[in-house]
This record gives structure tokens, sequence and C-alpha cells, in this order.
């Protein structure tokens, strides 16, 4: 073949080439614009800012602690509202709830650095000149709350063992955190551990025969296990009897119902 014939060859190639490329091309962006026709119309990010997404109405959550945010107004929403039902004590706090497995007990542990010094049932909205935590009970709606023990130091994470007869709960009252028990119906009071090392966290078997609970004796937490009571009945400490008051203006321990499992 010349050399004349060539280069119109080449060009006529090179042009069904580029014709074929433009078509590929068309098709890639009609197939595109359809799927986009087919999703909806497109929304700008200004837009999208400006109208939410359509979906289900958001749950608003407000703070009693962020009023620049909310206005100090809580407006949470839903059909699960958090109920505060220690909100009568605004300078103190409150930590640490467990409530009675037992039915019709209808009551809340919890530990407080509060007082009830008129004996209203109302831990004081002022914070006591000695702000240790103590031992509490309340009804779920906040009413009754009647401080259980008066002792130095601080008593924390009250838990119910499974017959609701007993508390256990840490206490550093001799300058470590040890395992202790008190009967919420006599106010009977057991040290549990003794040996070195901070426990805290007790919680029970589901047949109240042990308490585990952590400890930090070897520079690290680990989970210990201790029997309560009655496998440890010499370490009584003391006995608050049910007719008289913890101290002057302090309410009597209350009572839980008069037929009590026997097993701890």
């Amino acid at each position: 073949m010349q050399k004349g014939h060539t280069r119109p060859l080449a060009s006529l190639l090179l042009f069904c080439l580029l014709v074929a490329i433009l078509l590929i091309i068309s098709s890639v962006a009609s197939t595109q614009s359809s799927r986009l026709r087919a999703a909806g119309p497109l929304l700008s990010l200004d837009r999208l800012q400006r109208e939410p997404l359509p979906g289900p109405p958001r749950q608003v959550i407000g703070c009693m602690e962020c009023p620049e945010r909310h206005g100090g107004v809580d407006t949470q929403q839903g059909p699960d509202r958090d109920d505060d039902i220690t909100a009568n004590a605004v300078a103190t706090e409150e930590l640490d709830p467990s409530s009675s497995p037992i039915t019709g007990a209808n009551s809340i542990a919890f530990v407080s650095n509060g007082e009830d010094a008129d004996a209203d049932g109302q831990i004081d909205p002022t914070l006591p000149d000695a702000p240790d935590f103590n031992l509490w009970l309340m009804r779920p709606d906040g009413t009754q709350q009647v401080q259980l023990v008066d002792l130095p130091g601080d008593q924390r994470e009250p838990a119910f063992n499974p017959s609701g007869r007993l508390l256990a709960y840490a206490s550093n009252r001799t300058g470590t955190y040890q395992i202790y028990t008190i009967e919420v119906s006599t106010g009977v009071l057991w040290q549990i551990t003794t040996t070195q090392g901070n426990k805290r966290h007790p919680t029970w078997s589901p047949d109240s025969n042990w308490i585990a609970f952590q400890c930090d004796r070897s520079g690290n937490w680990d989970i210990f296990r201790s029997h309560p009571p009655p496998l440890a009945p010499k370490c009584r400490l003391r006995s608050v009897p049910m007719t008289r008051p913890l101290r002057p203006g302090r309410r009597h321990l209350p009572t839980l119902p008069t037929r009590l499992p026997r097993a701890l």
C-alpha cells in the first residue's frame, strides 16, 4: 500500500474511535441521569442544613445543667420520662441506688451526704457540717427518706441481698474500704472483710451464700468473694433497736414485711 493512502485510513480510524468514546460517555451520563430522577430531586447543602430529612420526629432531651441551651427547662419528650425523686436535696449528692427485690417492699436503698434534721422524711436542702455519705431508704416516689445509719466515714454502694433482708455495702470507717452488711429491719451490722486493701461494689450470689466485690490488695483491682452472716457471726459490730431513733430528731428505722425468708 502506498504511503499516501495510509494517512486517510488512520484519520478514519481515529475518528471512529473518538465517536465510540463519545457514545459511551453519553450512555453513561444518560444512565446516571435516569437513576437520579428515580431517586428524587437533589438537595443542596444549604437546604439540608435548613430542612431536616423526612422521618420520625427527633427526641429532644433537655438538661437542667445547660440553661443556656434549653432555658433551664426539662424538654425531654417521649413515653419514658426521667423523674428526679431526690430533687429536694439541692445541695447534697445522692448516689448508688439499689431497689429492694421484695414484692411489696417498695423501697430503694441509696447513699447521701445530707441529713434530715427536722425529721420530715426529706433530705434537707442544705449541706450538713460533716457531709459524710451514709445509708438511706426511700419509697420509689422519693417519699419517706430515712437514714439507716449514722457512722463515721463514707458508706457506699449498698446492695440488697435476694431476700431483701440484708444490705451489703462498702465503708471506709476504718481507713480503708471494707465490706459490711446491715439487717434492714433491726440495724444489726456485720463486718464481712478485714484484710488489707480497699473493697468496693459488693454484689450477692442468687442464693445469698457469698458476696463478690473488687479489691486492690495486690495493687491492681481484682475480684474477690467472701461469705456473709451467719457464716461470719462473730463480726457483729452493734445493734440498733427498732424502737430507738438513731439520734435525737432522727426517724426510726423503716420496717419490712413481717414474713421474711429465713435464708440470707
